[in-house]
């Protein structure tokens, strides 16, 4: 694959989890059937939410009009099963031409 490396220096920075209200970004701690929130936030105008499920991995949110429309984060209803849930954010910056990817983390716990 062509343009495929590491992450250097000059890669935009991409944050992903739970948005505290100080705006600083933490692994998701949430319990069973309780709605969570998942934020991105970096100098990207697209983002791509993809969750892993049993039968391998699916996009569940990347704005709308195809992606042009810029949407930073993704509800997700509660999960019936406590557990590790995870997720990919795709960062998306046409004007460095740069695709960042980054996974997290959701912890369900019992109440």
């Amino acid at each position: 694959f062509s343009g495929i490396g590491i992450n250097t220096s000059n890669d935009p920075l991409l944050t992903v989890g739970t948005q505290s209200a100080d705006g600083s970004f933490d692994e998701c701690v949430t319990f069973v059937n309780q709605d969570f929130r998942l934020t991105a936030s970096g100098s990207f105008n697209h983002f791509t939410f993809i969750e892993k499920r049993s039968n391998g991995w699916f996009q569940i949110s990347s704005g709308s009009q195809n992606g042009q429309v810029k949407k930073d984060f993704v509800d997700i209803s509660g999960k019936s099963t406590s557990g590790i849930y995870e997720y990919l954010v795709l960062g998306v910056s046409t004007s460095s031409l740069k695709t960042v990817v980054k996974g997290t983390t959701v912890t369900v716990k019992e109440p």
